[in-house]
């Protein structure tokens, strides 16, 4: 199969950087950083034009005849002009998939009460110019208290999204909070791929000894009576706790934190780096990720958490790889 990519630069396909394009990175994650593309453009009079600040590119990167896939969009953050004596010279432009400039980065201050947290997040979103779309499930729950204390926006999701166990998506301004490792997206839609050992090139699959932990302990103070109180979730009983190092503000919101975290320790113990034996167009971040025929501790659904797609124009060549952690095991009856 001959990989194919094509460029578009504010809605139209071009030629020009199409023609120019020497090699292409899309880097997708699973909340923290936003998705990244890198585009790499030869340049050898110093001719090509600047991109615009924020102009929006959109991937279609895939195979001739075959499985094609379109990325993005994502927005001109910044571009380099690298001049060589001994190699061509090149301008590279790097992209991400949100829109960081504005009132995001503003630090705020709020406080809510008996609030849902779907309500509390599209409300402080909306105040700074952005959209937030939120699985329902998640945005469920409801805090007594909540405070918002001199966090910017990006902050406020980030330390929520931990306390939950949810990843942060970003398009532009719009934020989409997804259950980590649930294998659907926005709209409840299943999100499967499969790899079988014919499909893969190299896979190492790690387990780890040292991150077992017998448990997590989460300390809130006491709204009515301002004591100290703490939440536990055991793992291991053989294994010291962790501690998380902040106060919640009520023991529901801790004993939520301290889940969460148990989730996060326990997919830690184990993790498996791929990369395909062809660029693979369908694998993607989050999905429900089946791999087969291969050992015992490796056949089992897992959850990428950041794929990488690089196409080299020069060469021909699309290659793909992913970290990937065990995915959750099904919802605590407790929660």
């Amino acid at each position: 199969m001959t990989p194919f990519c094509t460029l578009e630069w504010d809605g139209k396909p071009s030629q020009v950087v199409t023609d120019h394009l020497r090699s292409l990175s899309i880097t997708l994650n699973s909340g923290k950083d936003p998705d990244k593309c890198e585009v790499t453009l030869a340049d050898p009079l110093l001719q090509l034009p600047a991109p615009r600040e924020k102009a929006e590119l959109i991937v279609t990167l895939g195979y001739q005849g075959g499985r094609q896939r379109r990325f993005g969009p994502f927005m001109v953050d910044q571009y380099v002009r690298e001049i060589s004596a001994e190699d061509s010279d090149t301008m590279v432009i790097t992209c991400t998939s949100a829109d960081f400039n504005g009132k995001g980065k503003q630090r705020r201050s709020a406080s809510y009460e008996n609030s849902a947290l779907a309500d509390i997040l599209k409300s402080e979103a909306e105040r700074d110019g952005y959209q937030v779309e939120i699985d329902p499930a998640l945005g469920a729950f409801v805090y007594d208290h909540f405070f918002r204390d001199g966090q910017s926006l990006f902050q406020l999701i980030g330390e929520v999204a931990e306390v939950h166990d949810f990843i942060e998506k970003y398009s532009g301004k719009k934020i989409v909070l997804l259950a980590n490792g649930g294998g659907k997206d926005i709209k409840g839609r299943e999100l499967q791929h499969q790899l079988t050992r014919a499909d893969v090139q190299t896979l190492t699959f790690t387990k780890d000894f040292k991150a077992q932990y017998g448990g997590v302990k989460a300390v809130a103070i006491d709204p009515k009576k301002g004591k100290r109180t703490s939440a536990k979730k055991e793992l291991n009983k053989d294994d010291p706790f962790y501690e998380i190092r902040r106060l919640f503000p009520d023991k529901k919101v801790a004993e939520k934190a301290a889940t969460s975290k148990a989730k996060q320790l326990k997919r830690a113990q184990k993790r498996i780096s791929i990369k395909t034996r062809q660029g693979d167009p369908d694998l993607l971040e989050q999905i429900d990720l089946h791999l087969k025929g291969f050992a015992s501790d490796i056949d089992d659904i897992w959850t990428p958490q950041t794929v990488t797609h690089d196409y080299n124009a020069e060469t021909d060549g699309y290659s793909t790889t992913a970290e990937c952690e065990p995915k959750n095991e099904a919802r605590d009856p407790e929660e």
